[in-house]
């Protein structure tokens, strides 16, 4: 039998078997006016092809036990669980590290304003005694510029009076 008779044969039963909805295998006459070939060479090919289907895995669709979707859901549910404790943990410790920051901060912030405070009053005394010194200053210039006219007088009145005596 050639090759291309057995293709036609097999591919003449395929689609009766599919056309068929997968329920029965077709007959060998059926195959054999589908494939327009005789009937020895459809009988024998026929077994071959009968064999081929029969070796054939199917899959089957399976449907999942109760008990198995139960311990599955259960499962998940205690994995969800774990996970969101872990999260929380992990919140609960950055929030507590925070906490710690944040107070840290705090102290900071303080000893800061309270460093600027004094600063502030230093700055500020700082500058009541440069008023004052420059007052005082002012003060001692003009002394000393009153105390060189008396002296500048009194060396006039010397020597006036040396020139008289």
């Amino acid at each position: 039998m050639s090759k291309e008779v057995r293709d036609r044969i097999f591919a003449a039963a395929d689609d009766l078997y599919e056309q068929g909805g997968r329920e029965g295998f077709p007959t060998v006459d059926a195959v054999r006016k589908a494939a327009r070939v005789n009937m020895n060479d459809a009988s024998a090919t026929m077994k071959e092809w009968r064999r081929a289907q029969t070796s054939q895995a199917s899959p089957l669709a399976v449907r999942v036990p109760e008990s198995v979707m139960q311990a599955a859901q259960s499962f998940v549910g205690s994995l969800w669980a774990q996970a969101q404790e872990l999260a929380n943990e992990s919140l609960r410790a950055a929030q507590a590290g925070w906490e710690s920051e944040r107070e840290e901060l705090d102290v900071i912030r303080q000893e800061l304003a309270d460093a600027y405070e004094s600063q502030a009053v230093e700055l500020e005394q700082a500058a009541t005694r440069l008023t004052a010194l420059e007052k005082s200053e002012a003060t001692a210039k003009a002394d000393v510029a009153d105390l060189r006219g008396k002296v500048a007088e009194v060396g006039e009145r010397a020597a006036t009076s040396e020139a008289r005596a």
